[in-house]
């Protein structure tokens, strides 16, 4: 089983709907760092706008299946994402 290991981005408008989500990646299984990086980077860069980044997951994606699995999240969560 090949794995690799992506930031998986929520992108939320102000009424807190998610509008998209994209991946940034690939990253080896050692660079979990890389998160906190790349959150701390998009608050940096932040400007007011529609839709803006607010979710970050660390995700490893198993290359067969396309399974995903969670093992570290930053940001915080907006009203869409309670089910």
């Amino acid at each position: 089983m090949k794995t690799t290991f992506y930031i998986k981005r929520f992108f939320t408008t102000f009424t807190g709907r998610v509008d998209h989500v994209d991946y940034v990646g690939p990253y080896m299984g050692n660079q979990q760092y890389a998160l906190e990086a790349q959150y701390r980077t998009d608050m940096r860069r932040a400007k007011p706008a529609e839709v803006q980044a607010t979710y970050y997951e660390w995700v490893e994606l198993d290359c067969d299946t396309k399974d995903e699995t969670v093992l570290d999240t930053a940001g915080y969560k907006t009203q869409s994402f309670a089910a």
